[in-house]
């Protein structure tokens, strides 16, 4: 069996930060409502793909 690179742990902590700044910085750096929804948008593909490989929810 191959070693993960990190664990289940680190890589939902790493996704909670993902997704949170995605959904804060572009209010932050006053982007336009445009760019703020696609970066919006962009936190459900990842959130997704979490969901398919397994991983959502190993933060605990």
């Amino acid at each position: 069996m191959k070693t993960r690179p990190i664990s289940p742990k680190v890589h939902g902590i790493a996704d909670y930060v993902l997704v949170s700044s995605l959904l804060t910085l572009p209010s932050l750096l006053g982007f336009q409502n445009k760019v703020r929804s696609f970066y919006a948008f962009e936190t459900y593909p990842e959130e997704i793909l979490d969901d398919l490989s397994g991983d959502a929810g190993t933060v605990g």
